[in-house]
């Protein structure tokens, strides 16, 4: 998109389609991206940040004071200019309670569905025929999506805000990537792994990276899931801990 002025904020409107939010907003970079220590009344970035965004254990603490996300819509409404919001992991919790229940201290009945990296692990070891994996994966997939279609029941805010992210553990699973499962290829925990990740890129990867497009209208798999952005004097890295050591570890590094 071009002739966008610098340091403006702009609305865009969607019509003809019934939207949960139909009105988002956006605000461009200052001209040659932000400068610090410069006077001339220049503003330094503002940016939120948020991780470990469990909103299963949200729901258990019920009604809150301390509800992070309606402090951030009413900075917002009221004009507080947020640059960007930084998403550091854990963005979405596949597997609420999945440590309970891997030690004895719960049962996945327990959980009201929300653990639902355990529902769909319980499914697969059921049928007790790895061939048949691959028969449930759509289904997987759905079930999967759903963590964030709860999690990120926050539309105004999402729509108003630029958003960054990078995956940790909770993400696919605990501990992603620190257990020898995840590295194999036949395991129940890599085969829910490799769908809770194109999940992971359908939601967030892609708000800072489209897919490599193949002749055949196919995407590329990602090779590698830190970022950088430079906006002028300041500059933001993300970090992979997670899928450097599962989705893209080679064993001769």
């Amino acid at each position: 998109m071009d002739g966008l002025a610098p340091s403006t904020l702009y609305t865009v409107e969607v019509s003809g389609a019934k939207l949960l939010v139909d009105r988002c907003s956006f605000r461009t970079l200052p001209a040659g991206g932000w400068r610090l220590g410069e006077g001339g009344g220049r503003r330094s970035p503002c940016f939120a940040v948020a991780s470990c965004n469990c909103v299963y254990e949200t729901r258990k603490r019920g009604v809150s004071r301390q509800d992070l996300w309606a402090n951030l819509k009413q900075r917002l409404q009221s004009g507080v200019p947020v640059d960007y919001m930084l998403h550091l992991g854990d963005n979405v919790y596949m597997d609420s309670d999945w440590h309970l229940i891997e030690s004895g201290s719960m049962e996945l009945e327990d959980c009201d569905d929300d653990c639902k990296w355990g529902v769909a692990r319980d499914w697969l070891l059921k049928l007790n025929d790895p061939s048949k994996w691959s028969q449930h994966e759509k289904e997987i997939e759905e079930h999967f999506r759903n963590v964030y279609r709860e999690t990120w029941g926050h539309p105004w805010v999402l729509a108003n805000v630029p958003n960054l992210m990078i995956l940790d553990d909770h993400d696919i699973r605990d501990d992603w990537g620190d257990r020898p499962e995840d590295k194999q290829s036949e395991s129940v925990d890599r085969f829910l792994g490799e769908i809770a990740y194109r999940i992971f890129n359908s939601y967030q990867r892609l708000l800072h990276e489209d897919p490599v497009q193949l002749p055949d209208g196919t995407s590329c798999e990602p090779e590698f899931d830190y970022h950088m952005h430079v906006f002028g004097d300041v500059g933001l890295l993300f970090v992979d801990v997670r899928a450097c050591k599962t989705f893209h570890w080679k064993e001769s590094e």
